[in-house]
């Protein structure tokens, strides 16, 4: 399940038999304890969490919350936020 905000996604939901699987927009930023993919080739903008229980879950809404408010502030500067989406070079800046 994808959640849009609601320009483009932010979320993507993965339920599992015994855990849900959060993907969500980091922007490339540390956000709480999502782990950013490595992928070589994608994802460079894009974090995962598991959810094993209700505590999980209310640890985690922060993050969801911060990352609409990432992708939201990401879209307002005219960035690419898909799974394909480069991290922008800060170098010499």
């Amino acid at each position: 399940m994808g959640f849009y905000c609601p320009e483009r996604a932010f979320l993507f939901l993965y339920p599992r038999r015994n855990m849900l699987r959060l993907n969500l927009y980091t922007g490339g930023k540390k956000l709480g304890r999502v782990k950013q993919f490595e992928f070589e080739r994608g994802a460079e903008k894009w974090g995962g969490i598991s959810i094993t229980s209700a505590e999980d879950l209310e640890k985690a809404l922060p993050w969801v919350n911060e990352s609409h408010k990432r992708i939201k502030a990401t879209i307002a500067r005219n960035e690419p936020t898909g799974w394909y989406a480069r991290l922008e070079s800060t170098e010499g800046q």
